[in-house]
């Protein structure tokens, strides 16, 4: 149980992906450009959207990141040298990290909401700017501090 990762799951989410890139390189000349945006947004970013908050913080997933930043130049015809920061920005894309950081913090409002309390409902010090964050729990294990829930806390705080 201490060895659990999430491996299976990162190399088949990189299959699934490289597929969806070629998918996007095989379509571009023959099809418009909103058709390759659809299967943008419908293949590649929906399979990095399933269940990112559960990995998605994890480090060696710059490797994804790197194809995002690959299928965008690709469908925006951008040399590989060229920041894609621009791109993202034009086009309104969420980056793995951005779409890391939206998707726990969706979880923590739609799943958790009754469940997490203000640091005002806690105790009953006058902390006036940490008055209204959440309040985080203390635990002493690696492992409890990186659940979702006190990842998304420590995020909206």
């Amino acid at each position: 149980m201490e060895n659990l990762t999430w491996q299976a799951q990162f190399y088949s989410l990189c299959a699934n992906l490289s597929e969806t890139y070629y998918m996007i390189k095989s379509l571009k000349n023959v099809t418009s450009t909103q058709m390759i945006w659809s299967t943008y947004f419908a293949n590649f970013q929906s399979g990095l959207r399933y269940e990112i908050i559960f990995w998605g913080g994890d480090k060696k997933y710059t490797k994804i990141f790197r194809l995002q930043k690959k299928v965008i130049r690709l469908i925006t015809s951008t040399h590989k040298s060229e920041s894609c920061r621009p791109i993202f920005r034009r086009f309104q894309i969420l980056t793995l990290a951005s779409l890391y950081i939206f998707e726990i913090l969706c979880f923590l409002k739609k799943k958790h909401q009754g469940n997490v309390k203000q640091n005002f409902e806690i105790h009953g010090h006058n902390t006036r700017e940490k008055k209204y964050d959440l309040h985080t729990r203390h635990c002493s294990t690696v492992l409890y501090q990186k659940i979702v829930t006190n990842t998304g806390i420590k995020l909206y705080n």
